[in-house]
This record gives structure tokens, sequence and C-alpha cells, in this order.
């Protein structure tokens, strides 16, 4: 895919406009005249947005940037990013993990972001198997769920037992979640590219910079062969811990769009209720996440990307799980000790 910053395609329009809309909806109707884009809007929310704007409270506890106007509460922009759909929805989970660039408020009310995406129907995701492996779910799996046990905004997964008996998670792409991610960023080149021009105060943050490195990542994350090939990486890398657990990839049952995966029957480190009821040592178990980090930044150079706590789990026998490896990092050996000398 060639991305181009700051070239607006006519095919990406009517998004920008959507877009546009719901920033002006959600009281951004100021951030939109800067960037020099009302004119795209139609002449109701030109007008609108000004009136909107008039509406709008006093800017106590509005999110800002040095030296730049208040724009959104911490609250509005975590609505607006979720209304504005999956995309932007990673966006915002991944500045959540930068509080030193965002703050501490603001990066903690983006690490409550949620998908509003319910689960697409069952004979999709049937119709997906079958395209991406040759056969439907009644033919490969000898059982396979319907429902699905998650849903979220890039995918969905499944349980389903193998014929040779063994529990599985079956991870399926939402369907044209690739064109939608593709034609946002795109988008978020352009804006970045007007960002930098109309908006002074941000320029520093270089926001081009910051699109093209997430586009990296959330392009990558879409081929689940990658995630596959990542969670094998890790797997090694803890192949001597029996406290850390990485789920087996069954590389028969993977392709672009659907990743298949050990079971994990465990529960989010946020469930305390569950924790405890396992009976489960919270200061051992904090204790091995510490040590897992560790060993992936400075022995393996590899590490995790996306550590919110939907993707770590307890383990009933005191072990810790890690889910998701859409999203991975690097560190060559200079950086390690660099970091290990700070």
């Amino acid at each position: 895919m060639a991305l181009r910053p700051y070239k607006m395609r006519f095919a990406d329009l009517n998004r920008l406009r959507k877009i546009l809309v719901i920033v002006v909806e959600s009281g951004g109707g100021m951030l939109v005249d800067r960037l020099r884009l009302r004119y795209i809007l139609s002449l109701r929310y030109r007008l609108g947005g000004l009136l909107n704007l008039k509406r709008k409270p006093a800017n106590e506890g509005l999110v800002r940037i040095e030296g730049a106007k208040p724009i959104f509460t911490p609250s509005a922009l975590r609505s607006l990013l979720e209304r504005l759909g999956p995309t932007f929805i990673k966006l915002g989970q991944i500045l959540s993990m930068r509080a030193d660039l965002v703050g501490a408020e603001l990066s903690n009310e983006l690490s409550k972001l949620q998908s509003n995406a319910g689960p697409f129907p069952y004979e999709t995701a049937r119709e997906i198997l079958k395209e991406e492996l040759g056969q439907y779910p009644e033919e490969l799996f000898k059982s396979f769920e319907k429902e699905p046990i998650a849903a979220a905004s890039l995918a969905q997964v499944h349980r389903a037992f193998l014929k040779e008996g063994d529990e599985v998670a079956v991870k399926i792409q939402r369907p044209g979640i690739q064109k939608v991610i593709e034609q946002d960023i795109h988008i978020l080149f352009f804006l970045a590219g007007l960002a930098e021009r109309f908006l002074p105060e941000v320029r520093t943050y270089q926001p081009t910079r910051i699109v093209r490195e997430f586009a990296d990542w959330t392009l990558r994350e879409l081929d689940f062969r990658a995630e596959g090939h990542n969670a094998d990486r890790f797997r090694y890398i803890f192949k001597e811990n029996t406290e850390i657990n990485i789920p087996k990839i069954y590389w028969t049952y993977t392709a672009t769009r659907v990743l298949t995966a050990g079971f994990s029957h465990g529960a989010k480190v946020t469930d305390l209720e569950r924790i405890e009821a396992f009976g489960v040592d919270r200061k051992r178990l904090a204790s091995i996440g510490v040590d897992a980090f560790f060993r992936q930044f400075f022995i393996a150079g590899f590490f995790h990307a996306d550590p919110h706590p939907g993707n770590f789990f307890a383990m009933p026998d005191g072990g810790l799980c890690l889910h998701d490896f859409g999203m991975v990092g690097y560190l060559d050996e200079s950086s390690r000790r660099e970091l290990l000398s700070c």
C-alpha cells in the first residue's frame, strides 16, 4: 500500500466529511476551523459548529497542548475516538501508553477506550474460514462455537476443538476492516500534514512521523501470520520459564485473516474477584510480570508493545499468560546497554 502524506484522494472525501461532522458534533469546530477544513462540511455543520462552540462550557479540565487553546476534555476525546471507529480507537490505545507525550490524565482516560463494534454474523465468519483455510468450520474442527467469546474492532474470537481434541481460540478478522483502516490512514496523513502547517504548537510532536509509525504497526497487525510468528518467538524466549504461558499457534489452521491458538482458561489481570477465586498470590503474579518484561527488554530485545490488561491473563496455577502479539517492538544491543546505564 503506497501511503502519500498530505495528498487527499477523491475517494476519501466522503469519509473525511463524516469524520469532520463527528468532530464538530463533539465540540471540535475550533479545530476544524484552524485546519481550514470547514469548507468540506455542509452549510448546516458550518453554521452549527459555530453555535456548538458558543454553547461549550468553560475551559476547566480541557485537553491542552503547551501553547495551544484547549479543545476537548479527556473523556470527550475518548468518546470522540470511539465514535470515529477502529482506526482511531487503535491510535488512542497506542497514545495511552505514551503518558510522556499526552500527560498522565489523558493517558489514563485513553486506556479505557473500548470498541463499540458488535460481533459479525456466524455465516460471515464461516465464509472467511472457507476463503482462508479452504474448508468450512464443520469440516475443519470437531466442534466450533457459533457465538464468539469476544469481539473487538479488528476481529472476533470463537472457541473450538480440533479433531485431535485440542481446545483452541480461533481469531477471525472483521470483514472489510483492512480497507477501512487503509482509508483512515490516508486521511490521518492528510490531517497530520495540515496540523504541521497550521498548528505551530504541535509541530514539535511531528504528527506525520507519529502517523507513519502508527500505520506501520497497524497494517502489520492485519496479517495474522505475522502475529503467529511473533507468538512463536515469545514461546522460544520463555521456553524455560514455567510461570509464563504463551499459547501455541496451530499453523494448519492459521492464515492472513485467521489465527488459531491454544485456549487459555485464565482471568484478566484486572479481574480481581476471579484471581482471588483461583487463590493466586497477586504479589507473586506482579513479580512474574515484571520479570517477563525485563527479560523482553534487556535480554531478548523483543517486547510486547500492546500491554493493556486484556492481553494478560492470570492462570489458575499462579502463572501469567500473554496474548495478542500483533504489536511488538525491538531493541538492539546498543539501545539495551543505554537503558541499563540509566
